[in-house]
């Protein structure tokens, strides 16, 4: 499946947007048409009539659907899973709430959740006393984000689920509370008052809006006319906003946010957009949300654990926990009767990725007894073992769905993608990125054999898997988030996957990551070509051109708990650390829950073709990771030559070994000559050739 991406993304339409209701931009010249194209956006009504309550997702319909799957169903061993694994997660009682956070909003839906489906008179109970304990606080500062929304979300789905069986004095005072607290932070946006109000990528403003949007429907048909009227206001601020979100939504499903920090966001967005369609019928998902399932799939690593379960791109760890993908799953699968979806997250389920603690309500919220899955991995060949989200610039190849598949991933692209480079002159939502375009992460099973950094406080090119000009990073380097106005001024420069072609024994992916670097270094030309002969070979290909002689340094970080041996000049080989825990974060320990199964021994043999001889220099050290949430130091490998040069060029291999013992194996023996437009490699079961043109 042979596949070239312009990365002038001229094609498709970047104005084109499948959801009807969205607000969009015409394309520059277009003639005035205000039917599609209003200069501003309508506000919506109420619907006629509203609803009967419960009408946020959790329908009479759906709730019987919940009940007889718990009875009966694929709940029924794990609906009990779920609520031990909540109560010994979020123990707090409501008597010692002092300042709202967002355990509270997951204990408060528990419950209501529970009473609704259930009927259980403890469960109401308990409810009673949250709801009183959290309306009794403060409202809190307009400038506050995601906390305040996130118990404003819980809050409105109590009031929408159990709100008849309440108390009128609590019902009461939690419309108040909803109503205070949601206009609270509903003006702050908008009198732009707070830095999120037109990030429309960004997980705060979904999260944000989500909780204002929520209160606004749970209000519709409050007793008070004033918050009836304060409900529908919430409700077109939260509808426009998101109306206008999904205009400039990624159309490969990704965010540039990306892995659990797109889950993070699209946990409240599809929420919000489940709880529109059972309140106006309105339908925001569009083939963004379908696309990301793709997206969400080809993430999870060959044999994900709770503790490790995705690539960490960003600002991201190695596990998706506190967002786990599962939930989402089951979301669109529903929306998009998607059965691999749903085989997916029930895969995940059973291995018991995301079941302990947090948003777990989302799972028997979300799922459709009614949507048979397709077993997953699907046992024969079409699930696809490559993919590329073409408008950020991200391809994952494996060799296999096997627990024991080897996993690559690459990334380039422009820093919030390729469509918004034509829709967007700012910061739209993607200063979780790093300045680590041309970076690659390799993993068996749940060991990774490379690291990548995570969450970074100073986003730095050094801590990634790509190359130095003269000691200097990537554009927007240098700051806690990603200098975007720094990136904004290279959108015109090439940037991104040029080449992606999956031939099924050999994958050739070629990045141009020439935009990526200031342009006073005059680098007109810099590319990394990987081919990917399945199942253990890797062959890193780099070229870089520049007016100007440069040192380039080539990057590639490791654990410094694996055993790291040089074999001979050029040649190094790793051997993953048996007593670490498969997937547990590298340097500091991210998290833990329990014994977490091996892959095995494997390890990764480097060997560097070119430079050579006297001309290579390397360096093998200790690196510090400065200000990182999860990995304090690695081991980085650095090869560069004996002089600066205008041009250079690297050719490294990167073997994957098996076995019992890695000591044992053999070197692998290679060469590799040029001719004018091609590299050929050949070596002991080695025989690549591909163009350089």
């Amino acid at each position: 499946m042979a596949q070239k991406y312009d990365p002038k993304c001229e094609s498709p339409d970047p104005f084109a947007c499948d959801v009807p209701t969205a607000f969009r931009l015409p394309a520059p010249g277009r003639e005035l048409d205000l039917d599609t194209y209003p200069v501003f956006a309508p506000l919506p009504d109420w619907p006629a009539p509203v609803p009967p309550k419960p009408r946020l997702i959790l329908t009479p319909d759906r709730i019987d659907a919940i009940r007889r799957d718990i009875e009966s169903g694929f709940l029924k061993d794990l609906w009990p899973k779920l609520w031990d694994e909540h109560r010994r997660h979020h123990s707090h009682t409501s008597d010692s709430l002092q300042e709202p956070n967002r355990e509270h909003g997951y204990i408060l839906v528990w419950r209501a959740m529970r009473w609704a489906i259930l009927r259980e008179p403890q469960m109401l109970d308990e409810s009673v006393r949250w709801i009183d304990a959290l309306a009794a606080r403060r409202i809190s500062d307009h400038r506050d984000s995601l906390t305040p929304t996130d118990v404003l979300a819980a809050m409105a789905l109590a009031l929408d689920w159990i709100g008849d069986a309440l108390p009128a004095a609590t019902a009461a005072a939690a419309r108040r509370w909803v109503a205070a607290q949601a206009a609270q932070i509903a003006r702050a946006a908008e009198a732009g008052a707070v830095w999120w109000a037109d990030c429309w990528l960004q997980n705060h403003l979904v999260v944000n809006e989500c909780g204002i949007g929520l209160s606004g429907m749970a209000l519709a048909d409050a007793p008070e006319p004033d918050l009836r009227q304060v409900g529908l206001d919430l409700y077109r601020h939260a509808l426009t906003g998101f109306r206008k979100a999904v205009f400039f939504q990624p159309p490969d499903g990704s965010t540039p946010e990306m892995c659990r920090y797109t889950y993070f966001m699209s946990e409240s967005q599809f929420l919000f957009f489940e709880a529109l369609r059972s309140f106006s019928g309105e339908d925001l998902f569009g083939n963004f949300a379908r696309r990301r399932i793709d997206y969400i799939i080809h993430q999870i690593i060959p044999a994900p654990t709770n503790d490790a379960d995705i690539l960490n791109w960003g600002d991201n760890g190695r596990s998706s926990w506190p967002h786990p993908p599962a939930g989402l799953l089951y979301c669109l699968a529903r929306r998009f009767r998607n059965s691999l979806a749903q085989g997916a997250a029930d895969w995940l389920v059973s291995r018991g990725v995301g079941i302990d603690r947090n948003k777990t309500w989302l799972i028997p919220l979300h799922r459709d007894p009614a949507l048979p899955p397709t077993p997953f991995p699907p046992p024969d060949a079409s699930l696809p073992r490559s993919y590329h989200a073409e408008d950020q610039g991200l391809v994952t190849l494996r060799s296999s769905w096997r627990d024991d598949a080897t996993m690559l991933g690459l990334l380039c692209g422009p820093f919030q993608g390729h469509r918004l480079r034509h829709l967007a002159d700012k910061d739209m939502g993607a200063a979780h990125r790093h300045p680590d375009n041309g970076s690659f992460q390799i993993c068996v099973g749940n060991t990774y054999l490379t690291v990548d950094p995570g969450y970074e406080y100073l986003k730095s090119t050094a801590n990634h898997n790509t190359i130095l000009v003269d000691g200097r990073g990537q554009t927007g380097e240098g700051n806690m988030w990603l200098n975007v106005n720094n990136c904004l001024t290279r959108e015109h420069v090439p940037l991104g996957i040029m080449h992606f072609e999956d031939a099924g024994d050999v994958c050739h992916v070629v990045a141009d990551v020439t935009g990526a670097y200031d342009p006073d270094l005059h680098i007109s030309r810099c590319t990394r070509r990987i081919v990917y002969s399945r199942p253990d070979l890797i062959v890193i290909h780099d070229r870089i051109d520049s007016e100007l002689p440069h040192e380039y340094r080539w990057l590639l970080h490791t654990d410094p708990k694996d055993r790291f041996n040089e074999i001979r000049p050029g040649y190094w080989r790793l051997e993953a650390a048996d007593a670490r825990p498969r997937g547990a974060a590298v340097g500091d320990v991210e998290r833990t829950t329990g014994p977490v199964p091996a892959t095995g021994n494997v390890g990764l043999d480097i060997c560097v073709l070119w430079p050579t001889g006297d001309d290579m220099c390397h360096d093998v050290r200790p690196h510090r990771v400065t200000r990182s949430r999860f990995v304090s130091e690695t081991r980085r490998l650095d090869l560069y030559k004996s002089r600066p040069h205008k041009a250079v060029e690297f050719l490294v291999l990167l073997r994957i070994l098996r076995a019992g013992n890695l000591s044992d194996l053999p070197p692998l023996e290679a060469a590799a000559k040029r001719t004018a437009d091609q590299v050929h490699l050949t070596g002991a079961g080695v025989q690549l050739t591909w163009n350089t043109t």
